[in-house]
This record gives structure tokens, sequence and C-alpha cells, in this order.
């Protein structure tokens, strides 16, 4: 599928990772037209946007209530998804290991 809706659809989905993690206190920008990742966020590395109206069943199904899902394919390194309020939660308890000042009061609001 190409054209413009699902290029709008991305870019609005990565402008609010930015927003959400500025709300925290954290850098983060976009990678305008590359073909690497599609955020760079201070502290953490590069990171890749999907933006679906729904998980795949199989992730939905394994993720349920819990805020961390783990999956660990043959031979390689697990993969983590986690829900945001979460992800806040541990990057602002290791932002001052990584020299950042994290603010998790903010940007909690309409984290689900």
């Amino acid at each position: 599928m190409s054209g413009r809706a699902p290029y709008q659809k991305g870019y609005r989905a990565e402008a609010e990772l930015v927003r959400r993690h500025a709300d925290l206190g954290i850098e983060a920008t976009r990678s305008f037209m590359s073909r690497g990742a599609d955020l760079t966020i201070e502290g953490v590395g590069q990171a890749e946007v999907k933006a679906r109206a729904k998980l795949p069943a199989g992730i939905s199904r394994w993720l349920g209530e819990r805020e961390v899902l783990f999956v660990r394919p043959d031979r390689a390194e697990p993969v983590v998804l986690m829900t945001w309020p979460t992800y806040a939660r541990l990057i602002g308890a290791a932002g001052p290991s990584y020299g950042l000042d994290v603010d998790t009061s903010k940007g909690r609001k309409d984290d689900k």
C-alpha cells in the first residue's frame, strides 16, 4: 500500500512519539525520509515506528493485560514489546544512569 494516507498516518505516529518523549524530557527526533530508523531517541538509540489499526492477533493474545512481552526467536536475541506507561517508567528509572533528566510526571493523561 502506498500513497499519501499511509505516509500521513506514519508521520502522525512518529510525531506523537516525539511529543511523548518530549513530555518525559527526552529528545527524540524523526529521521526525515530516511531508509533507516524512523526515530532516534536520546539514551536509547534508533527506533522503528509502525502504525496499525490493531496489533497482530498473536501479539495481542500473548501480551493480553500484561505490560511486557518478550519474544525470543531461535538463536537470536529476545525482542521486547511493552506498553507506553511501562516504557515511560523504565526510561524514567534508567534516565539518570544515562545522563538523562527525565520527568515521568508528564505525559500520563493519555498513556493507554
